[in-house]
């Protein structure tokens, strides 16, 4: 039996959060919906018909994180996991630029064959997302290096002047 998350029936996007919430199994099923491996996990939960929101929201966290946050990015970050292997518990896989892309197309892909893609008229926008991913990053990657990465020391107070 599937389980369905509380807002299911609401519109296609999600909003930023971290939930836990029991299943039919009694277990507890947690997840960020910034977290691209607990958001796929949460995508197998639900039903078909209920898919294509996560199937966007994974593609759109992948586009975000590999355009805004790229040194996040597995083998860009001195403090990365060098192991993707081993990790133990509390530990997210981290993902390389190219893990990113492959992940945000793939599921830009499964969004535009959902039948609610047709439904919604948003086959086109699917299919050039996950086309032409590497060029939907460069806006964010250019608005990121030029207007939030220069400031984020002054946007969070950690700046005096």
């Amino acid at each position: 039996m599937r389980v369905n998350p509380p807002w299911a029936g609401t519109e296609l996007g999600l909003q930023a959060a971290s939930l836990c919430w029991p299943t039919v199994s009694r277990r507890r099923l947690c997840y960020s919906d910034m977290d691209v491996d607990s958001l796929i996990r949460l995508c197998s939960e639900v039903g078909e018909a209920d898919r294509l929101r996560y199937y966007k929201r994974i593609a759109d966290v992948c586009l975000f994180v590999s355009g805004v946050f790229p040194r996040h990015a597995y083998g860009q970050d001195a403090t990365a996991v060098k192991d993707r292997g081993r990790l133990s518990v509390g530990m997210r896989r981290r993902r390389s630029i190219e893990d990113y892309e492959r992940e945000g197309r793939r599921f830009y892909g499964l969004a535009e064959e959902h039948p609610g893609a047709r439904a919604m008229q948003l086959l086109g926008i699917f299919r050039v997302l996950s086309e032409y991913f590497a060029s939907a990053r460069k806006p964010l990657t250019f608005i990121a290096s030029h207007y939030l990465h220069p400031r984020s020391r002054s946007l969070f107070g950690l700046d005096p002047g």
